[in-house]
């Protein structure tokens, strides 16, 4: 076992120990076995969290794959939202199209953005120099 300790307001202290009480019944360790519900609650919370917020950036990407080229032809020097594997937001600068994508979807856990003004392209370039091979004997 091990001991936590951290502050609560009072407020919060006086309802928990009521209702604890009330759950637990009025014996030893009725607290301790309601702190580890509460924990144990708010740590499933969190990986449920994880695993929406997963889900959400995999249907974006796969989204943003698919689209990639029409995004670029239709909405040129954009910058675009998408929200839910859907473009959620347009506009011509980055803080206003995410302020209102921000009001539009509040709850949102993962939202993708893009620049369509300019697209990095991977190109082979030669070193500048040729290796010849030589036999060694």
């Amino acid at each position: 076992m091990t001991v936590i300790k951290g502050e609560i307001p009072e407020n919060i202290n006086q309802e928990f120990r009521k209702l604890a009480m009330e759950r637990f019944g009025y014996e030893k360790g009725a607290i301790s076995k309601a702190i580890e519900e509460a924990i144990m609650k708010w740590i499933m919370d969190q990986k449920n969290r994880e695993t929406e917020e997963e889900n959400e950036r995999l249907v974006n990407n796969k989204f943003y794959r698919e689209n990639k080229k029409r995004l670029y032809m239709e909405f040129p020097n954009k910058y675009i939202t998408i929200c839910k594997g859907n473009i959620a937001e347009t506009g011509e600068d980055f803080f206003s199209t995410v302020q209102k994508t921000k009001e539009k979807y509040p709850t949102i856990k993962h939202c993708l953005i893009i620049n369509t003004g300019f697209e990095i392209k991977r190109r082979r370039a030669g070193l500048g120099w040729q290796m010849k091979r030589v036999l060694v004997k």
